[in-house]
């Protein structure tokens, strides 16, 4: 919770500050650790981006601050973008109040017959841009693949098996079994594997299938993880797709009623999808 300092109180961007009137006053709230790095010149993005930052943030500064801090905070931001790599130029033109009208901003989007979104390639995308416009095809720009995305992320992937889902368990005779859990997959595998060795076939599917309808043996080594998903419904949904496509499976009754929940939408499914 922040605390009043200094007569001063911040909430959001905001901040408040008691006059000697007792008014109050507000400004533009920065914690200290603000570093005052925004988008940089240089960046490969569309220019029009770049302004719109530099407009987003002296909107802000008009609708937050007093009449008499304003002129403070736009010295702010002018000194922050030249910092930025932005010419003086550049950012009073940004500055400059807007003087087009909402209605003439409507009347446009209405004449236009489509839109595009390109990825901002330098020379080449916005001239494209300019062709489009002329076609009444609104356009926006987006900026190129990065290099972080490029490089990928360095964390290790999580095993499919110790997250909840749905998975399928083959057997030797060519059948196999669907099942679902929302515990980890490893856990409930585990669990058919005990009641399988200690022939407590009431308990599990898999353990009835491997003992009641002959000598057979269960493959779980190559148990298959279907779907990574925590949520119930989907799991339940997955599942019963999944053994609708799998008609070779060897579910219990009661499992294969789960289909009769989605209807026609699943009956109208192929087999193989």
């Amino acid at each position: 919770m922040e605390v009043e300092e200094d007569g001063k109180l911040p909430f959001l961007d905001v901040s408040l500050s008691r006059n000697a009137d007792g008014t109050l006053g507000h400004t533009v709230y920065r914690t200290l650790t603000h570093t005052n790095r925004y988008l940089n010149k240089d960046s490969n993005h569309h220019p029009r981006q770049k302004r719109g930052i530099i407009k987003t943030l002296v909107e802000r500064a008009r609708r937050i601050c007093d009449p008499e801090d304003i002129e403070k905070e736009l010295k702010h931001l002018e000194e922050a973008f030249i910092a930025n790599g932005y010419s003086s130029q550049e950012i009073k033109r940004a500055i400059r109040p807007n003087r087009h009208r909402g209605g003439d901003s409507h009347e446009k989007n209405a004449e236009q017959s489509g839109f595009a979104c390109l990825p901002y390639i330098h020379k080449v995308t916005d001239r494209i841009g300019k062709l489009l416009e002329k076609k009444k095809v609104k356009t926006v720009f987006k900026p190129t693949k990065k290099i972080q995305q490029s490089l990928g992320s360095v964390k290790d992937k999580n095993d499919p098996l110790v997250t909840p889902g749905v998975y399928r368990i083959r057997c030797t005779c060519g059948q196999l079994y669907i099942g679902t859990t929302r515990r980890s997959i490893s856990t409930r595998i585990g669990e058919h594997k005990r009641h399988c060795r200690l022939g407590h076939t009431e308990k599990s599917e898999v353990a009835e299938h491997a003992f009641n309808d002959g000598n057979h043996r269960i493959l779980f080594e190559e148990t298959e993880v279907l779907d990574n998903t925590q949520r119930y419904f989907p799991r339940l949904t997955r599942e019963a797709i999944e053994i609708h496509k799998h008609q070779e499976n060897f579910n219990m009754i009661e499992e294969t009623a789960k289909l009769k929940r989605y209807g026609r939408a699943l009956r109208s499914l192929p087999h193989r999808l």
